[in-house]
């Protein structure tokens, strides 16, 4: 693959197109057109001829296909405009995503990879709902080489992201593992011993019955966004990621966040000493007889959906849920089961750098494989 700085073609090259001349300028709409779907999630039948997904998954089946081609998706209103998905032919998808066809001389992949490399922000209406509009972005501009030129690169990049799919289907094993671990490291209801229990602890006894409120207790938080600062002594987090400084910490034993309200509400995280998190969240603290990530793992047993209140932004209480009922062992047999699932969560933050690392990768070779 050669390096060019030409203004119509990518900074890289296959080395058999490198004599091949400039990319023709194009609009979206030039080389690709749109339909649209009328179907709902309600539209879905059990059995049927054809598959009908939403925005993330297969939802069930239609007797009707929307197109005979591979396609792109792409939601055009609401939560993740703009996200695009490689869509086979001869399937159907709901109306909150439209339909992008390739005209006969583009590649599919070619023009999902393409498309990947648009920014639609620029093209967001509504503040309420965003929307984007084909009518819009189809006059993006766009650089286009010839078929067997797109194919190479389709070819290329589609590699990528079958090596990107497989990594985070590790992913998902190694989830689904965690999730009947926990199904099995604890008691089940009506239970006072879990099903699986290490042999050193065999012959324990029951473990003992509590109230979450028992065995650890909350702080709340009063700082937001703006708050943070560009240096400090300890760092502040929002429920994603670090987003600064501050001068004080919230805590000093590692700690259990929960979102208690808005979207991804009940969504825990396991936090570190002597750090700060946004107001959104707060923090279970455990008691002095309880393993910190031993109480996160038991937190993630629990359903908070049974202890949301509120239509509009939904929200938890500490209140509420510091009465659910818990089954709690000798602190000897907590550490070990933390250590264990602690082990397995390493094994995920590993896998998910991992898939990180290749879609940054393949960030970098969209930037490379198409003109700027």
């Amino acid at each position: 693959m050669t390096t060019t700085n030409n203004k119509l073609v990518p900074h890289k090259r296959f080395p058999e197109f490198e004599n091949s001349g400039e990319w023709e300028e194009k609009k979206l709409g030039d080389i690709s057109y749109y339909i649209s779907s009328n179907y709902s999630v309600s539209s879905a039948l059990e059995q049927g001829k054809y598959y009908l997904y939403d925005a993330n998954k297969l939802i069930g089946f239609t007797n009707e296909y929307l197109c005979d081609r591979d396609y792109i998706s792409i939601i055009k209103d609401g939560s993740g405009v703009g996200r695009t998905r490689y869509m086979n032919a001869y399937n159907n998808i709901i109306g909150t995503m439209g339909c992008i066809v390739p005209n006969n001389n583009i590649n599919s992949y070619f023009l999902y990879s393409l498309i990947n490399n648009i920014n639609f922000k620029q093209y967001i209406k509504g503040a309420t709902i965003p929307h984007i509009y084909y009518s819009d972005y189809s006059k993006h501009i766009v650089f286009i080489p010839p078929l067997k030129e797109q194919q190479k690169i389709a070819e290329f990049l589609s590699s990528v992201d079958e090596l990107i799919e497989l990594e985070q289907k590790k992913i998902d094993k190694l989830q689904e593992y965690k999730k009947g671990l926990l199904q099995n490291l604890f008691p089940k209801e009506n239970q006072k011993v879990p099903d699986f229990r290490f042999p050193e602890f065999e012959n324990s006894g029951e473990w003992k019955e509590k109230k979450l409120g028992d065995i650890s207790y909350y702080i709340s938080s009063n700082y937001s966004v703006s708050s943070a600062l560009e240096q400090g002594k300890y760092y502040l987090y929002d429920a994603n990621k670090l987003i600064g400084f501050t001068n004080e910490y919230l805590c000093d034993r590692d700690y259990i966040s929960i979102i208690k309200d808005g979207s991804g509400v009940g969504r825990t995280r396991y936090m570190n000493a002597y750090n700060n998190i946004i107001g959104t969240m707060g923090c279970i603290v455990p008691n002095n007889n309880i393993n910190s990530y031993f109480l996160y793992s038991l937190i993630n047993n629990i359903n908070f959906k049974q202890y949301i209140k509120g239509a509009t932004i939904p929200h938890i209480y500490y209140s509420d849920y510091s009465k659910h009922i818990v089954f709690i062992p000798p602190l000897k047999e907590q550490q070990k089961i933390a250590e264990f699932l602690s082990s397995v969560d390493e094994l995920i933050i590993e896998q998910i750098n991992k898939v990180k690392k290749l879609q940054e990768y393949k960030k970098g070779l969209l930037q490379q494989l198409f003109p700027n």
